[in-house]
């Protein structure tokens, strides 16, 4: 069932109820597992509710669920702010702040779901209620995180947007793969010293950068959010402190770019068209325990198009209080990327097979980015998990939604 509007959704919730239907739903379609196609239940697309509202001053913003996060920052920008939205166009804001969201300048702004102020929401009675920290909140705290485990269908989410940054730089190093211990090895030790508003990521392609299958090469890129450019290339500074800096392959070094520009960039690392299998872990590890596993993981990259994506999380930030309750100071995840439908089987079962040689370094799992189906993993703290399940008991007793795939 596609919904346009609030009424379309709560009155599919109550068929759903007279039939004896489960509820599944879908935003924006980006979710690498595709946790809302079930068998057997009533899938509500909410892809259609689209609103973008911002007030006078632009601190705050309605979106509905099935929202670009770029098309809320295009529009942000006119009044010189922004919100910590997805790196790719494809990504819809619903699915993304219920599962989390870790997005642009997220370690200075704070995680996109801990931005979410308020929601509007179909209930399991089919009802539509508003719930903030002073009304309903036991759902506003679910929505911060619970992702496929929310027991509603958001329709509006407001959010608390940031003044825009007046100075974006980005700098990107590449080294051959004979240098990757030496880089993350670096890169863990630079960890402690990483500034909030520098978003610094480690990557590996199996392409040449025009489509072609070639050598993984490792790359460090870094995205600094800044006052001034001064302040912007001092930060990216840090990145030439790394020990063969003089071997690297290609330099970008404190360029001046916009966010529509690293979007770009972001974008093109998962092109239209393809199959997608994901899986990934948070960990504490430190370098001796995590870098001896790394070598195989980024030379098996299984396609050209197959990625890995290394952001130094750390230093952590404590999280509010909501159902998004686990971080590590390294969030590493696989990608793996293909055309035909053939090599699924290989292809799924490579970026499990990954996360499962390190899955002992694991301190849990984001949901953005997860296998649930084929490799379960630790998504909430216990605490959180074990208040999660006693609200959805209290509000969806009869299972209305189907929650976490099994």
């Amino acid at each position: 069932m596609q919904a346009e509007q609030a009424q379309d959704v709560m009155a599919a919730v109550k068929i759903a109820r007279e039939r004896g239907l489960q509820i599944t739903v879908r935003s924006g379609g980006h979710g690498w597992s595709a946790s809302h196609l079930r068998d057997a239940v009533m899938l509500i697309d909410v892809s259609k509710l689209q609103e973008i509202s911002i007030d006078a001053g632009g601190e705050r913003a309605w979106v509905g669920p099935g929202a670009k996060g770029w098309h809320l920052n295009r529009q942000l920008r006119e009044q010189a702010r922004m919100f910590p939205a997805g790196h790719h166009r494809s990504v819809g804001l619903g699915g993304y702040l219920l599962n989390g969201g870790w997005g642009w300048n997220a370690r200075q702004f704070g995680v996109a779901c801990a931005n979410v102020s308020a929601i509007e929401l179909v209930n399991a009675q089919g009802e539509l209620i508003h719930a903030d920290d002073s009304r309903n909140a036991d759902y506003l705290w679910a929505a911060r995180g619970a992702g496929a485990g929310f027991f509603g269908v958001v329709t509006r989410f407001e959010l608390r947007t940031f003044a825009l940054p007046a100075s974006i730089r980005f700098s990107s190093y590449a080294y051959g793969l004979q240098d990757l211990e030496i880089v993350l090895r670096w890169a863990m030790q630079l960890l402690p010293q990483v500034p909030p508003n520098l978003e610094f990521i480690i990557g590996s392609y199996g392409h040449d950068g025009t489509g072609k299958r070639a050598t993984p090469r490792v790359f460090v890129n870094a995205t600094a959010f800044a006052d001034t450019p001064a302040q912007a290339q001092q930060m990216l500074q840090l990145l030439e402190s790394c020990p063969c800096v003089e071997r690297s392959e290609r330099r970008r070094v404190a360029a001046a770019v916009s966010m529509e520009e690293r979007l770009e960039m972001t974008s093109r690392a998962d092109p239209d068209g393809m199959r997608y299998a994901a899986d990934n872990i948070y960990t504490d590890a430190s370098a001796d325990e995590l870098v001896p596993y790394m070598r195989e993981l980024f030379s098996s990259l299984p396609s050209a198009h197959s990625h890995i994506f290394w952001w130094n999380w750390g230093p952590l930030r404590a999280l509010p209080d909501m159902a998004l309750s686990i971080q590590g100071n390294v969030y590493l995840a696989c990608y793996s990327v293909w055309e035909n439908e053939a090599d699924d089987e290989p292809m799924e079962r490579w970026v499990v097979e990954q996360m499962q040689r390190i899955a002992h370094l694991s301190v849990g799992s984001k949901m953005n980015d997860e296998n649930m189906a084929r490799r379960p993993a630790r998504y909430f703290s216990d605490a959180a998990l074990a208040r999660l399940e006693r609200l959805r008991a209290q509000y969806d007793p009869q299972h209305l939604f189907a929650s976490f795939p099994q």
